[in-house]
C-alpha cells in the first residue's frame, strides 16, 4: 500500500519537527506549514495531499476557519484537528468537518493510529480502468 503525503500545519516547530520525524520514520511522505497562509500556498502548488494534520489555534487563521475556506474552494482532503480547547460535546459536532480530533496531549502512537485510520478509509482518486 502506498504511504499518503501529509500536510502538518501548526505554528509550535517543536510538535512539526516531532509529529514530522516520526510519520516519515513510519515512511509517509510530510510536508509542513507554519500557518495558514503557508498551507493554503502548499494545497495550491506542492504536492496532491491525502491527509492535513491541523491545529487549532494558531496566529491569524485558525484550524477551523482553514477547513472552512478549503471546503469554500472545492479541498476535500480529510483533516485532523489537533485540540486543546474544544469539549468533548462539541468534538462530536466537530467530527463532521474533520475526519478526526485529537486532543492534546497528543501521544504518537495515537496520532499513527489516526492517520491510518483516516488514510485506510480515504476514498480512492484513482481513475478505474474500463472493461474490455
Amino acid at each position: 500500500m502506498k504511504k499518503a503525503n501529509i500536510l502538518i500545519v501548526d505554528d509550535e516547530a517543536k510538535i512539526v519537527a516531532i509529529f514530522k520525524r516520526f510519520l516519515e520514520i513510519k515512511g509517509f511522505f510530510v510536508v509542513t506549514a507554519s500557518n495558514a497562509m503557508a498551507a493554503m500556498y502548499v494545497m495550491v502548488k506542492k504536492t496532491p495531499l491525502d491527509l492535513i494534520i491541523l491545529d487549532s489555534k494558531m496566529p491569524g487563521m485558525g484550524g477551523d476557519d482553514l477547513v472552512r475556506e478549503m471546503r469554500k474552494h472545492g479541498q476535500t482532503v480529510p483533516v485532523i484537528l489537533i485540540t486543546g480547547s474544544i469539549r468533548s460535546s462539541q468534538a462530536e459536532k466537530a467530527e463532521g468537518m474533520f475526519a478526526r480530533v485529537l486532543f492534546k496531549p497528543v501521544r504518537l502512537e495515537e496520532l499513527l493510529g489516526a492517520v491510518n485510520s483516516v488514510v485506510r478509509h480515504k476514498p480512492s482518486t484513482r481513475k478505474k480502468k474500463k472493461a474490455p
